[in-house]
């Protein structure tokens, strides 16, 4: 629904460019829409940039950042204003699935950290009939002290929506405050608007939070704002 923000979807594609690029409707599962679709091709010194730890922390795939970079990267950017649906979702992975037939060696999301082999780029991501908003993000945890836990999202500005950092969360909390953060990255991908100051529900639990709305998008650490939420 729109009324939340605008989206901005933003992956890289390591392997060579393709020449040309076929995008089909159905091969790749686009659907007719308007969309301002970005693709630029890097060389191999620029590609390796993006290579940095917060990527490989999560690559499962065998080749070496070498050997992903060796070709070069393609960078797929969308920017959609408000938008008031998923579509541009589905058709930004059709891109990057088209770009990997094409002899991409693996596909990084650069919202959200993540790094996949085409092979988990297709069975995981393209295969979903409906969407997946929490393929889309993800959840970091981190020590805050020696019986607390912070975590904190990357993904939502995918949505249009701000990303989330719950604080103070008890290691014994960890499965409640998880769960929230997954609640929240759905209700806020489908369309949900949290305010500054409104009231957040704990799952199972008959307490709220009070969400803050604070950053902006040029924060390293989220590359987006975020609502912070300071446990019970």
């Amino acid at each position: 629904m729109p009324g939340g923000g605008d989206a901005s979807v933003l992956y890289a594609v390591f392997g060579p460019k393709p020449e040309p690029l076929r995008v089909t409707s159905l091969a790749h599962r686009v659907v007719p829409m308007e969309l301002s679709l970005e693709l630029e091709y890097l060389e191999p010194e620029v590609a390796a940039s993006l290579l940095d730890e917060s990527l490989l922390a999560g690559w499962t795939g065998e080749e070496s950042p070498v050997a992903l970079t060796a070709d070069g990267c393609m960078v797929m950017r969308a920017d959609v204003p408000d938008p008031k649906d998923l579509r541009y979702l589905r058709n930004c992975i059709g891109v990057v699935t088209a770009i990997l037939e094409a002899g991409g060696r693996a596909a990084a999301n650069l919202q959200s950290l993540a790094m996949l082999t085409p092979e988990q780029w297709r069975g995981v991501i393209f295969a979903s009939d409906e969407p997946q908003p929490r393929l889309h993000v993800n959840v970091f945890h981190a020590k805050e002290g020696d019986a607390s836990v912070s975590l904190t999202t990357r993904g939502m500005r995918a949505f249009g929506r701000p990303d989330l950092q719950v604080h103070g969360v008890p290691e014994g909390d960890l499965g409640a405050a998880s769960e929230l953060c997954n609640q929240l990255i759905e209700a806020q991908a489908f369309g949900a608007v949290v305010a500054d100051g409104d009231r957040v529900p704990v799952p199972g639990r008959e307490v709220e939070l009070t969400a803050l709305r604070r950053g902006s998008m040029e924060d390293p650490a989220f590359n987006n704002v975020h609502l912070d939420l300071a446990w019970l």
